[in-house]
């Protein structure tokens, strides 16, 4: 990365999941020195299991690089339920066999975004997720 005065001129937020569905957003902003942030799909990660039994409730997180720390969170989820634990931490659960797809927005001490999304496979044959 360069740096421009305090500016950094890259960030890379990106969805990074093995084996599953993933996707980013790419916005790009401008400080007084030049670009300062572009947000791309290469370092926030959404982690967690695919596939899973359905009724379980499993324990999924954002991965952040790059950026300016602190980073705050906006979750959702649909197709499913989930439970906000902080810190880029969520519990999510689908009670019958279907699809829950969740997202993420990641936004840094910059205000700049980018936002990561997985698919989950509820089914009756995955193993349950470990309590």
């Amino acid at each position: 990365m360069r740096k421009a005065g305090k500016w950094m001129s890259i960030l890379a937020l990106a969805a990074a999941v093995a084996g599953c569905e993933s996707g980013a957003s790419t916005a790009r902003s401008t400080g007084p020195t030049g670009p300062r942030l572009t947000l791309s799909s290469s370092s926030v990660s959404l982690n967690g299991p695919s596939p899973v039994h359905a009724g379980s409730t499993c324990v999924y997180y954002a991965n952040v690089s790059g950026g300016t720390a602190p980073y705050s969170y906006s979750w959702s989820a649909s197709g499913g339920t989930f439970s906000d634990l902080g810190d880029g931490v969520i519990e999510a659960t689908r009670s019958t066999v279907g699809i829950l797809n969740l997202s993420v927005t990641v936004t840094d001490a910059n205000n700049d975004t980018a936002s990561g999304f997985k698919t989950v496979n509820f089914t009756s044959t995955a193993p349950y997720c470990a309590p």
